[in-house]
């Protein structure tokens, strides 16, 4: 199960057809997904940087810390492109990021990876695709299947 955190209801439903592969839960609110999250804990997180309810940053730190999701991959959605956040989100936890305009393919790209389901071919571990398509503060050299 994928989690996707996405308070834009046309973006969840985009991102759940992409992602049809997999199956997937949307969340609108942030504090119902970390309380759910407290239930069960999903295969991956897919969650926007610009969910309320909570401070999605906050988020990621906590669930790093609890051992029950210190191995659960979390892809991170976000407009932001300030200096430093790659880096940040890696810190906090995070695999790695994509911007909301990112090609499509990008996504179902970089949640196989996060799945382990691209490991067969070890020059797609690191999402070589994505690297090569992005501007360098958006490269997602955090994206490693560990």
């Amino acid at each position: 199960m994928i989690y996707l955190g996405e308070p834009d209801a046309g973006l969840q439903e985009i991102y759940r057809n992409l992602l049809t592969r997999w199956p997937s839960r949307p969340f609108r609110d942030g504090q119902l997904l970390y309380q759910e999250l407290q239930r069960e804990a999903p295969r991956l997180l897919v969650l926007n940087l610009l969910l309320p309810g909570m401070d999605p940053f906050l988020m990621v730190r906590l669930l790093k810390f609890d051992s029950r999701f210190a191995q659960m991959p979390i892809l991170c959605l976000t407009p932001y492109a300030e200096p430093g956040l790659p880096d940040r989100l890696h810190r906090l936890g995070a695999r790695g990021w994509l911007t909301p305009e990112s090609e499509s393919h990008l996504l179902v790209e970089a949640v196989g990876t996060l799945l382990g389901e691209d490991q067969a071919d070890p020059a797609r571990s690191e999402l070589p695709g994505l690297a090569t398509r992005m501007t360098p503060s958006m490269r997602l050299r955090a994206l490693k299947v560990h």
